[in-house]
């Protein structure tokens, strides 16, 4: 299987956030996916498991005490999830293609 890996990037601008005040904040985290056989329910699995995990590192930097702070976080969850949905099932239909054909 080539190497194959999901790149989430969150941009803040300076007044979105007044923990980013001094400027721009980029978190971006590389989710690998080349040792997963995603063709199987296993390997999905832990794909979405990495996912998530990254998708709250990315959004953490919403995550500061008060409700205004949570529910940015959830937002940016939600935004992230949507956004990261395609590239996920692009990669799972790759896998299941390409084992479709090797099983020929």
């Amino acid at each position: 299987m080539k190497r194959l890996a999901l790149t989430l990037a969150l941009s803040l601008a300076a007044a979105a956030s007044p923990a980013v005040a001094s400027g721009p904040d980029t978190r971006t985290v590389t989710v690998s996916a080349a040792d997963l056989n995603l063709s199987s329910e296993r390997g999905r699995t832990v794909l979405d498991q990495r996912l998530s995990s990254a998708i709250d590192k990315v959004c953490a930097v919403h995550k500061s005490p008060g409700l205004p702070a949570w529910i940015s976080f959830r937002k940016c969850v939600e935004a992230k999830t949507q956004e990261v949905r395609p590239l996920r099932d692009a990669l799972i239909a790759q896998a299941l293609s390409t084992a479709k054909v090797a099983a020929r």
